[in-house]
């Protein structure tokens, strides 16, 4: 998903982390995983955090 910066607003970033909470509570509830680690680039990095 790509976003015009002009038209990013803070909801937008706030749905995104929500998204990736959500995602890796999936996954830290899925036995197979052991381990998850979250990477990110630029401002996505932010999210890792």
């Amino acid at each position: 998903m790509t976003y015009q910066e002009e038209n990013i607003r803070l909801n937008a970033g706030i749905e995104t982390i929500y998204g990736t909470v959500n995602w890796v509570q999936m996954l830290h509830n899925d036995k197979r995983f052991l381990k998850i680690d979250i990477l990110g680039h630029s401002e996505g990095s932010l999210i890792g955090i």
